[in-house]
């Protein structure tokens, strides 16, 4: 069970490096265009995903900065938060290889940092990687640039 979330943890790691080369590649007026997507634009998408996988670390380790809210700016400068989204993809990944597989088994931590037996699908399906191609997708969609596209990959590019 560790080998899948291994797996899911260097997705998010390569969907998200794909996402900022896509962003870094635009001029500062498409970065922050609202382009009606739900965090308005590339800058508010990645700084929402950077956000909610620093709760999840947060509930899941006690440990990390906590958002106050899940539309907040955690960074206005592009370069730093590329930085501060390279360091929680370490995060994720160093937490999960310190896991061994019967930490995996039913563990689930909600909004409240309490820690129960669940269902392992629940943190698959809410951790990081479920997200960021749709999210993603969406908000670089509509701007003018080569669209990274990350859902239904044939290649497994991103496993290594």
């Amino acid at each position: 069970m560790k080998a899948y979330f291994q797996r899911h943890t260097a997705y998010n790691r390569w969907a998200n490096a794909q996402l900022y080369q896509a962003a870094l590649a635009l001029d500062e007026t498409d970065y922050r265009h609202n382009v009606g997507a739900f965090f308005k634009s590339m800058h508010g998408t990645p700084n929402h995903l950077l956000l909610t996988d620093r709760i999840w670390l947060k509930r899941l380790t006690g440990q990390g900065d906590h958002p106050n809210r899940l539309n907040a700016i955690a960074y206005e400068d592009r370069l730093a938060l590329a930085s501060a989204r390279a360091n929680e993809d370490d995060r994720l990944i160093a937490y999960v290889d310190a896991l061994d597989d019967a930490a995996l088994v039913g563990l689930h931590a909600d909004g409240l940092g309490q820690k129960w037996v669940g269902g392992t699908q629940f943190i698959a399906l809410n951790s990081p990687h479920a997200v960021v191609s749709t999210r993603a997708d969406g908000a670089c969609s509509a701007l003018p640039l080569a669209t990274p596209t990350m859902a239904g990959r044939s290649s497994r590019s991103w496993m290594t």
